[in-house]
C-alpha cells in the first residue's frame, strides 16, 4: 500500500501541486482493541468488535506501516462506535504517526455499532450522532462524516450497518431517520 501511495501520490501532485492526498481509511473495530492494549482506552473492546491477538496484531503492524511510510496529508480514521472511546482512539493513533499534528478525518463513521436485540433503536442513534460528532472535535478530529445510505446487497447489508446510517432505504432513500434531522440542525448550527 505504501508503494502505491507514494506512486499515486506524484501522480495527484503533478496534476495538481495544491491537492491533499487522504491515507486509506484504518479500522474501526480493530482499532478499540489496539488502543485498549496499548493503555489509550480503559474499556475493553465489546463482543460486537473483539480480534484475536494476532488479528489485532498484524493489524496494528499494517497500520504502523502506513502511518509510518507517510505520502499521506490528511489520516482517515473509520469511526463506528459504541462506546466513549474516541479520544483514546485517535490519541493512541497519533502516538504512531511521525507528525501527530496531521489532520485527522473520520470520512466513514456512525453509531451506534449494535443490532436491536442488543439494544439499537434510532432514537439512540440520533443521541450517538451528537455525542460522536462533538467527541470528534472535541479530540482534534477536523472532519467527522456520518455515512448516509443503507447498504442494498452484500455483506453489509445486515445488522448493525444497515441500522447506522441517516437513512432508511439505500441508495433509493424511502426515509430519513432522526439521526438524519439530529446532524442536519447539528451541522447547521456549527457551520457559521
Amino acid at each position: 500500500y505504501v508503494t502505491y501511495l507514494g506512486a499515486t501520490r506524484r501522480a495527484i501532485l503533478a496534476a495538481d501541486p495544491t491537492a491533499f492526498v487522504v491515507s486509506i481509511g484504518l479500522n474501526s473495530a480493530q482499532l478499540w482493541g489496539e488502543a485498549h492494549n496499548a493503555g489509550y482506552v480503559s474499556q475493553p473492546p465489546s463482543a460486537n468488535q473483539t480480534f484475536t491477538q494476532s488479528q489485532l496484531d498484524n493489524n496494528q503492524t499494517a497500520m504502523t506501516t502506513i502511518l509510518q511510510g507517510g505520502g499521506y496529508d490528511i489520516l482517515d480514521v473509520h469511526s463506528y462506535e459504541e462506546a466513549n472511546i474516541l479520544k483514546g482512539k485517535m490519541d493512541f493513533v497519533r502516538s504512531l504517526m511521525p507528525n501527530p499534528a496531521t489532520p485527522i478525518w473520520c470520512i466513514e463513521s456512525g453509531g451506534p455499532y449494535l443490532r436491536r436485540d442488543q439494544g439499537y433503536s434510532d432514537t439512540l442513534n440520533a443521541q450517538m450522532i451528537v455525542r460522536l460528532f462533538t467527541e470528534a472535535f472535541a479530540c482534534g478530529v477536523e472532519r467527522y462524516d456520518i455515512y448516509l445510505y443503507q447498504f442494498g446487497s452484500g455483506a453489509f447489508a445486515s445488522e448493525p450497518w444497515n441500522n447506522m446510517p441517516l437513512t432508511n432505504g439505500g441508495t433509493a432513500v424511502t426515509s430519513r431517520k432522526p439521526s438524519y434531522y439530529a446532524y442536519q440542525q447539528m451541522t447547521q448550527k456549527l457551520s457559521g
